[in-house]
């Protein structure tokens, strides 16, 4: 009877060990891939990036499942969460015939199941090597004319921002990068490289301008200073400040302006970070809208179609459906997936509130660090889904390092040890 317990309780740890190699070499896979699309042009056309960015990530999410079912009797309190909200929109999806919406949400329910159920680990040391490693690729690529970004301020060929710098050719993707950096480094308070890291992702996410990549760091390290300093010891007290992080972020949105009556908004350098020089006022720059103004505007449009069907939503949409009639907005040239929390909600209505409560307010058993960090992440996640949803995919190398944050699998290697 001992020899049969011991033999599956080795078999599962190989099993754990397995997962957690073809996970690493997975995130590796998608943190390569991101060097295919620059803010210039995209090397891969969308019928062969179908391939290799979803095909890899959906047999992988039923690798997982699978590797669940086999070696785990019961699923965490998450990942149950998230099997209800996918079989409630499964089957709102299919009796409206919504394939689409019913493909979305299934892929990324398997891989989030799979990754708050396993809970792989993965070193801090490993995402500061490729963090690292992104600045030599990139300024590479800047030199073969396929980035306009590189490590060093003013020589960017970006035609009015030529003080931007940036750790991917995209550099909304490498703020965000270098925001994770910044934060896995700044909650770890043992780490042996913490301060090095702190300052070189610091550096990169000041200069590359990306405003929720500012803010969310800001917001960030203040929620780690805090836990930090004994400030917030209670849970009521951390999660208070997670949700008057949100409503701020989301209050300084739409009313942008109000910046201004900050006692240093005079500081030429603030302005250039904070505004980019595109006029505080003014919705036009060169031709173009402003950023603060069209996602306003894109959040509005969500909202009203959310209105029209708030308990299931209206379903796959195309944006440019729900902004006719829009004037110089309209022509702004976006899809609408900069605020992926209101699209969610004009997709699928009410039925969304399970999928925001399984990944911001269910709390994990974590250590200190890992919990701090989780908030942390938690925070920025929020932050990134309502100005820069793109990025919200399981393919995405930027949202699977939060979702690992967040988990509670990122760990110092002294951790990794242990755990």
């Amino acid at each position: 009877m001992w020899s049969e317990i011991n033999y599956k309780k080795i078999s599962v740890e190989n099993g754990f060990t397995i997962f957690n190699k073809l996970f690493l070499l997975c995130i590796s896979y998608y943190w390569l891939l991101r060097f295919t699309t620059s803010d210039l042009r995209q090397v891969i056309s969308e019928d062969l990036s179908y391939y290799i960015y979803i095909v890899p990530s959906a047999a992988f999410g039923l690798f997982g499942i699978l590797y669940v079912i086999m070696t785990q009797s019961k699923f965490l309190k998450i990942p149950k969460i998230l099997i209800l909200f996918t079989i409630v929109v499964s089957i709102v999806s299919i009796a409206r015939n919504d394939f689409n919406t019913l493909f979305t949400v299934g892929l990324m329910s398997i891989g989030l199941i799979t990754l708050f159920q396993v809970r792989p680990k993965i070193s801090i040391n490993f995402i500061n090597i490729i963090f690292l490693i992104s600045i030599f690729i990139n300024t590479i690529l800047f030199i073969m004319d396929f980035s306009i970004y590189t490590f060093i301020p003013g020589i960017s060929s970006h035609p009015y921002l030529p003080w931007r710098i940036s750790v991917y050719p995209s550099v909304a993707q490498g703020a965000l990068f270098a925001m994770i950096v910044f934060l896995a480094n700044f909650s770890f308070r043992s780490y042996r490289y913490r301060i090095p890291m702190i300052v070189v992702s610091g550096y990169m996410l000041l200069l590359s301008g990306v405003r929720t990549g500012l803010i969310a760091a800001a917001a960030g390290s203040l929620y780690a200073a805090l836990c930090h300093s004994g400030a917030l010891q209670t849970r009521l007290s951390r999660m208070a400040f997670l949700y008057a992080a949100v409503v701020f972020f989301v209050f300084s949105i739409f009313f942008s302006d109000l910046l201004m009556l900050l006692p240093f908004a005079d500081n030429a350098v603030f302005q250039a970070l904070i505004f980019r020089d595109e006029g505080i006022k003014g919705f036009e720059l060169d031709g173009q809208v402003s950023t603060a103004a069209v996602r306003e505007w894109i959040m509005a449009q969500h909202f009203s179609a959310f209105l029209q069907s708030p308990f299931i939503g209206v379903g796959t949409f195309e944006f440019a459906n729900l902004s006719a009639g829009g004037g110089i907005l309209a022509n702004s040239g976006t899809t609408g997936s900069e605020a992926f929390v209101t699209a969610l909600f004009a997709r699928i209505g009410l039925l969304a509130v399970p999928f925001f409560a399984a990944l911001f307010f269910v709390r994990l058993p974590l250590g200190e660090e890992e919990e701090v960090l989780s908030t942390a992440f938690k925070i920025s996640l929020m932050f990134g889904m309502l100005t820069y949803g793109s990025f919200v995919n399981i393919y995405d190398i930027v949202f699977l390092l939060l979702i690992l944050g967040i988990a509670g699998c990122i760990k110092t290697p002294e951790r990794m040890k242990s755990a």
